[in-house]
């Protein structure tokens, strides 16, 4: 993908795409037009990153998330989280979308 003249990857769900409403491969991407997937339903110590594929830098903000502070991130910049503990949270980026991540024990 090509932002403003520079190259970058796009992270993607093993050999598919990811899915654009619930997806489970800890890899969320904002773009010009929202967050993909809109929930991200990963297992206890699984990676989740945000990666900035947009035209403009953005801060990641992120609610009932103990510990945490908001995150800028440049265009294709990126940021990873994982917790030990059930967690579920909100989280939002300057430039006014959503997202929510369920973290939990989940059956395969």
């Amino acid at each position: 993908m090509t932002i403003n003249g520079q190259s970058y990857v796009v992270p993607h769900n093993g050999k598919k795409p990811i899915n654009s409403a619930v997806d489970s491969s800890g890899q969320i991407v904002l773009s010009d037009k929202g967050f993909v997937p809109q929930q991200e339903i990963v297992g206890l110590n699984q990676k989740i990153t945000w990666t900035n594929l947009s035209s403009n830098p953005v801060t990641i903000t992120f609610a009932h998330m103990p510990g945490t502070t908001p995150h800028q991130l440049p265009v294709g910049g990126t940021f990873t989280y994982s917790s030990p503990t059930l967690i579920n949270f909100e989280y939002d980026s300057s430039s006014g979308f959503q997202g929510f991540v369920s973290i939990g024990a989940f059956a395969p």
